[in-house]
């Protein structure tokens, strides 16, 4: 019997034994049924910031004079809605074109909506009016008379070689009265009368103030005698901010017509800030359109 109750014995301390240790199991990190969370490591990453984008650069081709002004003073209006406007200046229409076209600049502001017109069909370009920027007057130079009406018989004037801004100085003599044209868009060749017998020389725009030694007048585009420093004109064309033919247009590939980031710049330009400065600067001779 004693041998029973010491088997007995053990058995319980055995059981009670293996209790013990299936409860420690249970309790321990790997097995634990707990739903209390453990605190979050010091160690854990902290994400870095994405640094903000910086600013998209737009480059705009202008001519000399009240171009260049213009974009020059709309540099910090792009840049307050991260555009960065860099300015490149050219001498003549055709180079501001031919720089849009090959993509060294990302849109212009110099030709005239009629040169424009004449540049796509004589290159077999596309290039498109994205704005109206401003009008500028041609006028008549000279270093040897203040007026038309002092012009001797057979005198010299020299006009633009180009169709488009040739046209435009001619029709400029014509409401001077002094000569009759037989077409709208006209050339020497449709002088209809000419009671002076004057002598026309075709030069190029840029060069026209350099002429004025050489003939008794000239008529030459503002901004090519705003860049010469000319201030002898008289006969000016009216100013006027009626959107025409010589309106001075912004120019980008067509591709880029509806580009977001050169209409953003173009509103920038448009400010009113930019405006006042136009009128402030170039008074009587610049009429800026604020509407594209």
């Amino acid at each position: 019997m004693s041998r029973f109750r010491n088997s007995k014995f053990i058995m319980i301390c055995a059981l009670l034994l293996a209790l013990a240790l299936c409860f420690t199991a249970c309790s321990g990190d790997g097995g634990s049924t707990s739903n209390t969370q453990q605190p979050p490591s010091n160690n854990t990453p902290t994400p870095t910031p994405t640094p903000p984008a910086g600013p998209t650069t737009i480059k705009i081709g202008v001519g000399a004079g009240p171009c260049t002004g213009i974009a020059e003073q709309s540099v910090a209006n792009a840049a307050e809605v991260n555009i960065k406007l860099e300015v490149v200046t050219f001498d003549t229409y055709d180079k501001v074109l031919a720089a849009v076209e090959s993509g060294t600049v990302d849109f212009g502001l110099f030709p005239t909506a009629a040169y424009l017109e004449y540049y796509n069909s004589t290159n077999g370009t596309k290039l498109v009016t994205i704005g109206n920027g401003h009008n500028e007057t041609m006028g008549v130079y000279s270093e040897k008379i203040n007026s038309l009406d002092r012009l001797a018989n057979g005198a010299s004037i020299a006009i633009p070689n180009d169709p488009a801004e040739g046209a435009r100085a001619l029709a400029l003599l014509e409401n001077a009265g002094l000569i009759k044209l037989s077409g709208a868009k006209a050339s020497v060749d449709d002088i209809s009368e000419n009671p002076k017998n004057i002598i026309f020389r075709l030069v190029p725009s840029n060069l026209l103030p350099l002429s004025l030694d050489k003939v008794d007048a000239a008529v030459i585009g503002y901004s090519f005698a705003y860049a010469a420093d000319l201030s002898n004109g008289f006969n000016y064309e009216p100013t006027s901010s009626e959107v025409n033919s010589n309106t001075v247009v912004f120019v980008a590939k067509e591709a880029r017509e509806k580009d977001a980031n050169l209409l953003k710049t173009l509103t920038e330009i448009k400010q009113i800030n930019v405006m006042l400065f136009v009128r402030s600067t170039y008074p009587d001779r610049v009429a800026p359109m604020r509407n594209p």
